[in-house]
């Protein structure tokens, strides 16, 4: 016996839903995977870089990144590497969709 999903047809392949009601649902998705995934990612990025360069060992980078969110969340989530961390996930994950 398949599995069969609670909007889907067991004998054709059309959602139940239109897309003008389903595309906002997918989106909002979307950005809350990308949202509770980009902090984490983020801070690992930033750490391993930091790592790399020689400018500060990997723990006490991450121990100073998640100071740093949880301390100053606006000039954590407001930096270029949160945002373009969320930007990348959001997009493969709403595609994806």
């Amino acid at each position: 016996r398949q599995f069969i999903f609670g909007d889907f047809h067991a004998d054709t392949h059309h959602f139940i839903e239109q897309a003008k009601t389903r595309g906002p649902k997918e989106i909002l998705c979307a950005a809350s995977a990308s949202a509770l995934v980009s902090p984490l990612v983020s801070i690992i990025d930033k750490c391993l870089v930091q790592d790399i360069t020689g400018t500060a060992q990997f723990m006490r980078a991450v121990s100073g990144a998640t100071k740093e969110m949880f301390l100053t969340p606006g000039s954590f989530f407001g930096g270029m590497s949160f945002r373009l961390t969320f930007a990348v996930y959001f997009g493969t994950y709403a595609v994806a969709n």
